[in-house]
């Protein structure tokens, strides 16, 4: 055999060779690249149902829902991985964030249960029962996005999750929405645990969630905290309803007022804080004009931070 021939044929299959290693190393690094360069999305679904056709229907026809989700994905949040939003029947009233399938499960039972509560037990009209129960399904799926939130960006939570999230859900719709419409959707949130209370279902001590009454007071208290002039009389309200040990006093209640003054703006700069780095610098889909609720000293990327 030629032995330029048999040289140029070895550098021939050593060649071919390296370039197939080469090819099984840059593979799964541009699979790495992507996934690293993936965006992730919210995803709007709503499952059919036999249990509450009708609450179904009320979410599709009115798009509130629709316009929450498109109004996360323009935000300017850099996530990896998509989270799903699912409306569902669940069998019971309830609403969570599932870690393993990256969902947040809105079940239409809640809202069916909002509106038993706001209409048959506090004695609301229909029409009135219906928002209230809208407002408190907001609230509920703020809530599980904090969880999701904590989960997928890999956040740290301090203190007990499921209070951080309440805290969240508020401070999100501050955020998104002007001052008073935000404020009456976290008074309807802190009615719906008001009623549970009133009926008894206070919750238990060693549960992931606070009992129903420290639940409807810590957003009140956020709440008189955006506004201490508007909502006083309603902070003074709930202050004694929830004094089971009748220990309020004038000056009880003005100090725990004073508490909530200072612990709105706090956690609202808390979570811009923890949150910022996650946000695009530049979003060519952030809104020209400044979201609502933007309160002094707060910093701000994207749409909501």
């Amino acid at each position: 055999m030629d032995y330029k021939f048999a040289s140029f044929k070895f550098f021939s299959n050593f060649l071919l060779t390296l370039i197939f290693i080469m090819t099984s190393l840059i593979t799964p690094i541009k699979k790495i690249e992507a996934q690293n360069n993936k965006i992730g999305q919210f995803i709007l679904e709503y499952k059919s149902s036999s249990a509450e056709p009708i609450i179904r229907e009320l979410f599709i026809k009115t798009q509130i829902f629709d316009k929450i989700i498109s109004s996360l994905n323009k935000s300017g949040l850099i996530m990896r991985e998509d989270i799903l939003v699912i409306f569902k029947d669940c069998g019971t009233p309830n609403a969570f964030w599932s870690p393993s399938d990256r969902q947040i499960i809105i079940c239409y039972e809640n809202t069916a249960y909002d509106i038993f509560l706001f209409h048959e037990k506090a004695g609301y009209p229909m029409e009135t029962a219906i928002e209230k129960s809208i407002h408190e399904t907001i609230v509920a799926f703020y809530h599980e996005l904090g969880h999701g939130l904590i989960d997928v960006l890999s956040l740290s939570a301090v203190g007990q999750e499921e209070d951080t999230v309440d805290e969240f859900a508020a401070i999100m719709l501050f955020r998104t929405y002007p001052p008073d419409v935000a404020a009456q959707m976290v008074l309807d949130a802190s009615e719906y645990y008001e009623l549970l209370y009133k009926q008894g279902n206070r919750g238990v001590a060693w549960g992931e969630h606070a009992p129903n009454d420290k639940r409807l007071f810590n957003l009140v208290c956020l709440v008189y905290g955006s506004n201490p002039k508007k909502y006083a009389e309603v902070f003074v309200e709930k202050f004694y309803l929830v004094d089971q040990a009748n220990t309020a006093s004038p000056d009880r209640i003005k100090r725990r007022a004073r508490r909530c003054e200072n612990e709105f703006p706090q956690k609202m700069e808390s979570w811009n804080k923890l949150l910022l780095p996650h946000y695009a610098t530049e979003n060519p889909n952030q809104p020209t004009n400044k979201p609502s609720g933007n309160f002094s000293g707060s910093s701000r990327r994207g749409t909501h931070w």
